[in-house]
């Protein structure tokens, strides 16, 4: 008996020490130095002192330059003190020759750029391009902001909101569609770029517009649209008296697999201008077969700056290297629209390493930055 009742009391004494035991919490490692400090520079940035924590930063750098985290601290110190310039910079120093850039971290310049553009160009192409950027990539704010302004009227913004993807958006613009006497063809751009099937309806009487601006942005939007129920309303615009009419009414159809504009079409790219030839490649550029490539090749080659520039956004896709090295030969013009066509063009549809795209951070026009922050944004998704 007496046994037993040692027994039954040694398990209660070992079930208290194991309760015991499971209320103390377990020892914390201890922060290594770089985390601390790491903390201190936030905290410093988070109450406004950019100064301190920007120093913080850049002598952590020194002594940790292979810690991305302090790195993205001593863009973001740089940013609030100075700018997305001086953030730039430190990737830029940090980068030194190294040949593995870090997306991520040129993500927080790219994002500093972008937000920059929206509070010092407040009625320029910078903005929208900025704008549009920053709300592609999840930025509230810069969403608000765009559905305020479209709300409001503002048709560059409804055009942007409904490229995102919002019927809202959409809607707005075939209200201004409908609404708008004289030429229309930014909102029937802006419908276009929607791909919205809302877009598809309201664009079907413009083909009988007395415009023949947007009788032909109708019909060129609708082949972008994919409306296949259009054909038979575009076949009459082939017998057009208006030759841009006639010329992207061919280019719908074709675009939407009717080939009753392409003899038309064919004709064009024998032509000896080199714009009609222009023309044509890029009526005909949903079918990129071996024969409209070498076309392309041709105009790459041409005297006229902006057909080079333009034949090498077509061939893109296709040899990058030709469309880089035609770009290269125009970014110095000394006509600042082609310098700036070709910037555009270059960024948007060529340039698709990091390398690249710092050099266009740089650019002295603030659309082109916007640009190419944006890019470097999608990029990085």
């Amino acid at each position: 008996m007496f046994r037993r009742s040692t027994f039954s009391m040694s398990i209660v004494v070992l079930a208290g020490r194991l309760a015991l035991a499971q209320d103390v919490p377990p020892a914390k490692a201890a922060a290594s130095p770089e985390a601390i400090q790491i903390a201190q520079a936030w905290a410093l940035l988070a109450q406004g002192d950019s100064g301190r924590a920007a120093t913080l930063a850049a002598n952590l750098l020194v002594q940790y330059p292979r810690n991305v985290s302090i790195l993205a601290l001593a863009i973001e110190a740089d940013v609030a003190r100075t700018g997305a310039m001086a953030g730039l910079d430190t990737y830029e120093r940090w980068l030194g020759a190294r040949k593995l850039e870090d997306g991520y971290a040129l993500r927080r310049v790219a994002r500093a750029l972008l937000r920059d553009a929206l509070q010092n160009h407040a009625a320029g192409p910078a903005r929208l391009d900025a704008l549009k950027a920053l709300a592609a990539d999840g930025d509230a704010a810069a969403r608000s902001e765009l559905e305020k302004a479209a709300f409001g009227g503002n048709a560059p913004e409804a055009g942007i909101l409904a490229s995102l993807g919002d019927a809202r958006g959409v809607n707005i613009l075939v209200a201004q569609l409908n609404s708008t006497q004289g030429v229309k063809t930014r909102a029937i751009g802006a419908l276009a770029e929607s791909h919205s099937p809302l877009a598809i309806q309201a664009l079907l009487p413009v083909l009988a517009d007395s415009s023949p601006e947007n009788r032909a942005a109708a019909a060129d939007a609708l082949g972008k649209l994919r409306a296949t129920q259009a054909i038979p309303r575009i076949k009459p615009l082939l017998e057009d008296k208006n030759f841009t009419v006639h010329l992207l009414a061919a280019g719908a159809l074709y675009r939407l697999g009717d080939m009753s504009g392409a003899n038309f079409l064919q004709e064009l790219q024998g032509s000896e201008h080199a714009g009609l030839r222009l023309s044509a490649a890029e009526a005909t550029s949903s079918s990129p077969d071996p024969n409209w490539q070498n076309l392309v090749r041709g105009l790459v080659l041409d005297t006229q700056p902006e057909i080079r520039i333009r034949a090498a956004q077509l061939i893109a896709p296709y040899d990058p290297e030709l469309a880089r090295t035609t770009l290269e030969k125009v970014l110095g013009d000394e006509n600042i629209g082609i310098r700036q066509l070709a910037s555009t063009v270059y960024v948007q549809h060529v340039a698709g390493d990091f390398a690249l795209l710092r050099r266009f951070l740089r650019n002295a026009d603030p659309q082109i930055r916007a640009q190419a922050g944006g890019r470097i944004l999608e990029l990085t998704r």
